[in-house]
């Protein structure tokens, strides 16, 4: 609870409770179903997020380390595959280094799926060089 009295909006809050009490006894007590209207997922509307996938998971919590730090990778996915491990700090992707998680999305962004690449990674104090193949999200 950060919260402090004289910054909480009170009447507000009063306002959104009436008013989700009414939506909820409507419903409830309404003898017909809702009309509910089916609507298809868009088909591909160009970039929204990334074709190419590595099955990397990022350890968004991360400080003071010089490339992308992972917390764990998809048993399944390309990196896994390439031999990343969870704990891994990505230094290099594409022949290009790897500051932080900006230069990861970047260069993630240019690859393509199913061209071989390599990844560099720092396993404790070793920096290891993997061939990795980008898979797809589709």
């Amino acid at each position: 609870p950060r919260d402090t009295a004289d910054k909480v909006n009170y009447e507000g809050a009063r306002d959104i409770t009436r008013l989700m009490s009414l939506i909820a006894r409507g419903l409830a007590t309404e003898e017909s179903e809702p009309a509910y209207l089916k609507v298809e997922p868009p088909k591909n509307q160009g970039s929204r997020g990334f074709r190419v996938y590595l099955g990397t998971v990022p350890d968004y919590a991360q400080v003071d380390v010089k490339g992308v730090k992972l917390s764990g990778v998809a048993g399944d996915g390309p990196a896994a595959k390439a031999g990343v491990k969870g704990g891994d700090v990505i230094v290099g992707l594409a022949g290009r280094e790897i500051l932080n998680l900006y230069d990861y999305t970047a260069v993630l962004g240019e690859l393509k799926v199913g061209e071989e690449t390599t990844i560099k990674v720092r396993r404790g104090d070793e920096e290891l060089t993997l061939k990795l193949v980008p898979g797809s999200r589709d």
